[in-house]
């Protein structure tokens, strides 16, 4: 039921939950862990929208038949660079010591200005090992019909050590790569 109006430790419907995100890169701030950012009209509840945004922030984009992804518009000012940090306890009673992880990235390649999307991961939120094999760039010239694209990315992370009850970080970082103009939306879903 994500729809973008904000993040909050206790989230609302259409919320997602601040103690599991945190995203950096933002004119209006940073979202930490377990604040709050529900104030709309900020770069944190931009709603939910199909393609092709003007303002930068964080959207609910549907990427079509109604499938709704984490999703940012990249401006100057707005996640240029940035980052989506995700959370995740370990709760499975056992220590984790190789874990399977995918994801897909949707983008809207209607911009001269390509961007790129790129994952790493971390035991303690500090130290972030990059996975150059889930490197994604988006394209610098823009399509002439843009529509919603998806690239799904996956990899087993192998010689982990993640105790029971203890967290480790996913983390989609970003910047500018090329081109002129403005920028590509794009989202993370299907985690």
């Amino acid at each position: 039921g994500f729809n973008c109006s904000g993040f909050s430790p206790a989230p609302n419907a259409g919320q997602l939950e601040s103690r599991i995100w945190s995203i950096t890169g933002m004119s209006d701030g940073a979202l930490n862990f377990g604040a709050m950012q529900t104030t709309i009209g900020t770069d944190f509840t931009r709603g939910i929208h199909a393609g092709g945004a003007g303002a930068g922030g964080v959207y609910a984009f549907n990427t079509g038949s109604g499938n709704i992804s984490l999703g940012v518009q990249p401006i100057g000012a707005d996640f240029t660079p940035g980052e989506f940090i995700l959370k995740i306890e370990n709760n499975t009673g056992t220590t984790i010591n190789k874990l399977f992880v995918a994801y897909d990235i949707f983008y809207f390649n209607d911009q001269g200005r390509s961007s790129y999307l790129n994952f790493s991961y971390s035991v303690d939120s500090v130290n972030y090992i990059s996975l150059s094999s889930l490197d994604f760039t988006t394209k610098d010239t823009a399509d002439i019909n843009p529509s919603w694209e998806s690239s799904n990315k996956n990899i087993i992370i192998s010689a982990l050590n993640i105790s029971n009850n203890n967290y480790f970080y996913f983390k989609w970082e970003s910047d500018d790569v090329g081109g002129t103009g403005s920028r590509d939306e794009f989202g993370i879903d299907n985690i």
